[in-house]
């Protein structure tokens, strides 16, 4: 209570893989611990946002259950790197 998360939850506010091969590995390993973390303390649920730009991490995500509760929408110039690739595992939630 009293934080971004509010009461009983745990939200990851930040978390990143390190790109490269393992990166879809070592991105379930941390939605693991998250959800270690947040059992051990008590929370009856974890919140961690993604951007659907990341598809392999949103999808990661979806498969353990985690379900879309913020929408939003970025929007890019034509010919100019794209903020999110399908190969980034981030959680970025930007609240």
């Amino acid at each position: 209570a009293g934080s971004e998360a509010g009461s009983e939850t745990c939200y990851v506010k930040f978390a990143a893989a390190r790109p490269g091969g393992s990166a879809a590995k070592h991105f379930a390993e941390l939605l693991a611990a998250s959800e270690a973390f947040a059992s051990a303390r008590g929370a009856k649920k974890l919140v961690a946002g993604v951007s659907a730009g990341r598809r392999n991490a949103y999808e990661q995500l979806l498969t353990r259950g985690f379900r879309p509760s913020i929408t939003g929408i970025s929007m890019h110039r034509p010919g100019r790197p794209l903020f999110a690739s399908p190969d980034d595992f981030v959680i970025d939630d930007w609240r």
